[in-house]
């Protein structure tokens, strides 16, 4: 019994050293691969490549989307620039169309009560329009009755008389000898000392009686010129020619 327990504790001790020796011999044989391995990999990470490596790729796609973000927002700029100058454009056009309405509706006073005559069809082209309706001011062509009011009034009725024939070597002769060939529709046209333009069509023709003064008077709601001179058996009667306001023209 002795003996077999001498057999049992040798062969357990040569189990140990046989187990040690193999550990060994796998810890120092394994070392040299894995050392091996490690260089490898080390060399493969610090070596970079030129040749479509992932940093090379990631750098071109970073240059054109640079590029593309830039052009977008060269893109912007001029499409911002361009609709501010269209919105500019707009705004002076605007700018200029209220203003002429304005001056539809209130034109500018002129800092004198000078005003000049134009009527294209009786040949008169910027004929001086004194304020005074009697002979002395008739004398030399056309008057206004001061009772009624300038064409930069709203509301008025801006009555202007003349001779149709006058006294000859004078601004009277024949001056509104062509008052009777006005029509409908003919255009006549008075200006301030400002240069605004005041332009009338012609709306109503009438012969009335030199008693009738109700035809001076202004009309609700329209802004007129009339023109009179004497017509009839030995100038009894008054031809008067009316035109109603359609436009204004401002001088710059």
């Amino acid at each position: 019994m002795y003996r077999r327990r001498r057999q049992r504790v040798g062969f357990a001790l040569f189990a140990s050293l046989v187990v040690c020796a193999l550990a060994g011999l796998a810890l120092f044989g394994a070392e040299p691969y894995q050392r091996a391995a490690e260089r490898e990999l080390v060399q493969r990470t610090e070596t970079p490549t030129t040749d479509g490596g992932p940093e090379a790729v990631d750098e071109e796609k970073v240059a054109e989307s640079r590029q593309a973000e830039e052009e977008r927002q060269a893109r912007e700029r001029e499409e911002a620039r361009a609709a501010e100058e269209r919105e500019a454009a707009e705004r002076a056009e605007r700018e200029e169309r209220e203003a002429q309405e304005k001056a539809q509706e209130d034109p500018p006073d002129p800092p004198t009560i000078d005003l000049y005559l134009t009527v294209p069809k009786m040949g008169l082209s910027g004929d001086y329009v004194v304020n005074d309706a009697s002979e002395a001011g008739l004398i030399n062509g056309a008057g206004k009755i001061p009772e009624t009011g300038f064409p930069w009034q709203k509301g008025a009725n801006t009555y202007i008389a003349s001779h149709v024939y006058g006294y000859e070597g004078t601004g009277s002769w024949q001056h509104f000898a062509a008052l009777p060939s006005m029509t409908y529709g003919d255009e006549i046209i008075l200006t301030d000392a400002n240069g605004t333009e005041y332009r009338y069509q012609v709306t109503n023709i009438v012969t009335v009686m030199p008693t009738d003064t109700w035809i001076t008077e202004p009309i609700a709601g329209k802004d007129m010129v009339s023109l009179q001179t004497c017509v009839g058996p030995g100038w009894s009667e008054r031809l008067v020619v009316q035109a109603e306001r359609v436009s204004v023209e401002v001088a710059a």
